[in-house]
Formats: C-alpha cells, structure tokens, sequence
C-alpha cells in the first residue's frame, strides 16, 4: 500500500476484518476524531464467520497530509471480555504545491531606506524549485541590477526580497511565486509598497499672460507636482528673484484659521509693479522638501511716467525748422513707448518717435503740441508746449521797379506790406529823405496792420501807402522836372532779422508837346536823295512817331 498523495487525488482505504462471528464493527478515525465511512460490505462464510470490509473514500488535501487515519475493529464478544479493540492505522502524506502569503502587507518608506517583504509559505515537499518575485505583475528578473541596488537575501529558505536605497522606481504592488515539484503558487495576498520621495515641482500661473497695472487685476500662482509621492503637497515655500516669500500653510499656536488652506496656490491680488518678476516655489510633502522649480516670470505692465516736453532752437522761425523733444524718466513696462503728438487737439497719425523735428516751420506750426508715451502698460501724463513762430522781415507786396503817373493825376499812391512777426514799422523815403507827414503836408502815409492768414502760409504783417496830397500841390498837379524822384519803403527791424527795404523810380508822365521838324520845305530832284527831315517832340514817357503823306500813313 503506497502511502504518499499528491494534493486532488482520490483516495481509498480499505478496512477488512475476517472471521468474527458475531460480525465486526468497523470505526474510523482521523486522529482521535471518529469520521463516517463511505460503505460497507459483509460476506458470510460457511463456517458461520463473517467477513467485513469498510470502505473510506476522500479527497487529498494538504490538511490531511501527515494526518493519522486508523480503522477500529470490536464485536460483542470482545466488548463482553472488556478486551481492546483491534486497530490498524496508516499516516498519509499528501504532496501538494506552496501556500504562500507575503508579509508585510504594507511598507511604507523614503527614498533611500530599505525594503524588506518576506515570503511566507507551506508546501510538501518544501524544496522548492522556483522563487520569483513580482511587481505590479511583472517578473523582476534580476533584483541586483536596480537602480535602487535590490538584491535578493538568503534567508529564510532564500524568501526575504530587500531592497537597499530604494528609489522610486520600487514603488508598487509586490507578489511572491514560489513552484515544487507539485506546481506553481502566487502568494494569496500583496504587499504594497509605498515609496516617499520628495516633490519636484513646476509653477503655473493664470492668467498666462501679462497684465497691466491699470487693470487691477488678480494672478493665481500654482505650484504643481510634477513628480513626487504622495503627490499632495502638506506646504510650499514662495520665492520672487530667489528671495523667499512665505511659506504656506501660515498657522501656528497664535493662528489656527490659515491651517486649511491650499498651500500650492498663492493668490497675487490687485497687481501692480511690484508684482513684476520671477516666482517660483519648493514643495513638501511627506519625503521632505524638494528643490525649487525653475522661474517663471510674472509680468506686470504699467504706463511710462510723466511726460516732459521742450523744443529747439527756442526761436522758432518760419521757413527754418524745430524739433520737438519728449521725454519721460520711467519708460514703463514694457520699455521702448511710442510717442503719439497731437497738434492743436488733432492726433498726428505719421508721428510716433520721441523726437519730431517740422521743416520748414509754416504758420501752421504755430500751435500748442502735445505729446504723451505709450506702451502696452497705458499712456503717461501727457506734456504740452505751445510756442510762436516769429518771421522777419519780408516784402509780401513791393513797388514795382518803376512807377509812372500823369503830371495831372490827382490820385497817386505807392503801397508795400512787410510780413514780420513780432510787427516791424514800415517808413518812406524820397530820395533817400526821409517823408514825415507832419512835416511835408505833400504826403500821407496810411498804415494797416493785417491778420495772418494760414491758408497762404503770410503771417501777420503790416500794409502802407504812400499817397500823394494833390491839394497841396502847386497847381493841383506834377512838376514834369522835379517831381521825377526815387521812392523807397524801409521795414524795421525785430529779433529774428534785418529790416528790408524796396526802391521804385517814379516818373511824371505826360504826353508829347513841342513837335517840330526840320526842313520844311524840302526840294527833290528825281533821281538825287534828298535830306533828311526830323520829326522831334517833349513827351514822358518817350514818344513814338507816325509818318503821314498827304493824310496817309
């Protein structure tokens, strides 16, 4: 009889007790408990014996391997001797594959620590032919060659895993495999194992984009794990250019009511300048503190300062040119405005430097400018300048070079007008004399001051006449001799220029008096020439002749 079972086997025993009479009774037994058999047959025999066969059948489990099964005999003659029944027994070895169980069932460690599961298991026979060890299902095939240097201890029938300087990467569910000559078992339950390591972190912000002082805008810092375990930061340190912020959560014995909050957000509130620059924070969780994430930058627009404005040369004058110069000493955020000017209240679309330089000046330029910078940030406090344009001394209207009027005429005048701002003085002279009305009643001088008109670029300039006092004229009328003179209009001086000054030669005009001819009489022998007969007369201008023959021309 074999006594050896591989665990699902099917086994029978059988129990046969021969020649009693009267007819055995057949009990079995587990150890010292008594279990029921499956059948039982009984033969007679012809000398009146019986014969008994027990039968127990059952199914090899592990719980029966090593177990003692024992089949007790007795009848009523046994038992009325007080005599012991017989027994007989057999011990049953059942083989069957490992029953593992791994444990701890949880580890909990930092980075760097070490980790050691241990693999627990009964199995018959206990040799083992197999030990794996399996994490988030996956075989490691060689815990030696880790990151974390794993290596497999011999211990423990070679069923302790431990992992020196574990890193991350060792973090998971693990399972042990352990195979007899039976078969091949996974351990019922799992350790997990946590590995803590510390948080690396990367700042976001929102809005993603930059802001302007005027806006008043609210910005929401988000430090977020981009690796680390547990991901939840406990705090989180705030940093602007490298200097430390704070640190969140801000709680402690005087003031619990900060405790709760989110430590990974920080809210920037109402931003203005100060707000500029590069953020970026440390996270803690329950491995520690990890580094700083790299910068990001938070940008806060704002407008360039006050607007400050000059020009040059500071005599501004027309036909030459000006530059206008505006400036500010805080550019702003972002550097490099542009400049827009406006020009008697009307925005000059082609303008946008900080300099303008106008050539030539017009009267139009004569006008308050102003000028403001601006930048993504806003518009400064504009500047204003209002400057005149100041014109010397030019002849907008002169006397001809030659001026005539007739011995009678009884209106004569001569008229200049001088363009100059500030307003020169227009005086006459005759000859080189100076009239002065109030001396000489022969003249009168009349004198209008004229408005600028800017459609034909004229400043404001100043008209005179010279007009001829016939009345007090001998005779009402022109000496053809001596009233024949030279005239000149002279301008004064202002700060911008000389005075200017235009002569006309005037003439007593009348027409041709006294003409004569020579000759006459003149005799005419045909086919001589005959002398020449001149036709002269008194005339100014000079007088032109016509011929006539007999009535004809």
């Amino acid at each position: 009889r074999g006594n050896q079972v591989r665990q699902g086997d099917n086994v029978l025993l059988h129990c046969h007790v021969v020649g009693a009479r009267p007819a055995a009774n057949v009990t079995w037994y587990n150890g010292t408990q008594p279990i029921p058999a499956n059948s039982t047959d009984l033969a007679t025999q012809s000398d009146g014996t019986f014969d008994t066969t027990s039968t127990l059948s059952f199914t090899a489990t592990r719980f029966e391997n090593g177990g003692s099964l024992t089949c007790e005999v007795t009848n009523d003659v046994m038992m009325s001797r007080s005599e012991a029944p017989m027994r007989d027994n057999i011990k049953v070895e059942v083989l069957y594959p490992p029953i593992v169980t791994v444990y701890p069932e949880n580890i909990t460690v930092n980075e760097s620590m070490n980790i050691t599961i241990l693999c627990h298991y009964e199995a018959n026979p206990s040799s083992l032919r197999a030990i794996k060890w399996l994490r988030n299902g996956n075989v490691v095939e060689n815990p030696a060659a880790g990151s974390g240097n794993p290596e497999d201890v011999d211990g423990l029938d070679g069923t302790v895993f431990t992992v020196k300087n574990a890193t991350r990467h060792h973090h998971g569910i693990y399972t042990c495999m352990l195979e007899n000559e039976v078969g091949v078992s996974t351990s019922s339950n799992e350790a997990n194992v946590s590995v803590y390591y510390k948080p690396i972190v990367n700042l976001t912000i929102n809005p993603p984009r930059a802001v302007s002082e005027l806006e008043h805008q609210n910005i929401t810092l988000l430090c977020e794990v981009t690796s680390g375990y547990p991901d939840t930061l406990l705090a989180v340190r705030w940093y602007l250019d490298g200097e430390m912020l704070k640190e969140l959560p801000e709680c402690g014995l005087s003031n619990t009511t900060l405790c709760d909050i989110d430590p990974s957000k920080l809210l920037l509130e109402e931003v203005e300048r100060r707000f500029h620059g590069n953020y970026s924070c440390a996270g803690m969780n329950e491995a520690g503190w990890g580094p700083i994430s790299p910068a990001t930058p938070v940008i806060v627009y704002y407008p360039p300062g006050e607007a400050s404005l000059v020009y040059w040369p500071n005599q501004v004058r027309k036909k030459g040119s000006v530059t206008l110069m505006c400036s500010v000493k805080d550019e702003g955020r972002p550097p490099g405005p542009i400049y827009r000017w406006t020009r008697g209240g009307h925005l000059i679309q082609d303008v946008t430097s900080a300099n303008w330089t106008i050539d030539p000046v017009t009267l139009e330029t004569e006008s308050n400018f102003t000028c403001v910078a601006e930048n993504a940030g806003g518009q400064s406090v504009p500047a204003t300048v209002a400057f005149k344009v100041l014109a010397p001394p030019n002849f907008i209207d002169r006397p001809h070079p030659y001026f005539g009027a007739r011995w009678n005429d009884q209106y004569i005048n001569l008229t200049c007008r001088v363009e100059c701002s500030p307003l020169c003085t227009i005086s006459w002279t005759k000859n080189g004399r100076p009239i002065d009305k109030a001396m000489n009643n022969r003249y009168d001088i009349r004198e209008v001051v004229e408005r600028a008109n800017p459609t034909a670029n004229i400043f404001e300039s100043v008209r005179s006449t010279l007009v001829w006092n016939m009345a007090a004229w001998p005779g009402n009328q022109l000496d053809r001799m001596s009233d024949n003179a030279n005239y000149s209009c002279h301008s004064s001086g202002n700060i911008v220029g000389s005075g200017v000054n235009s002569t006309t030669t005037f003439g007593v005009e009348y027409p041709p008096e006294n003409v004569t001819v020579t000759n006459k009489v003149v005799n005419v022998t045909e086919n001589n020439i005959p002398p020449r007969v001149l036709c002269s007369a008194k005339a100014f201008p000079e007088a032109s002749y016509n011929w006539s023959r007999e009535g004809e021309t």
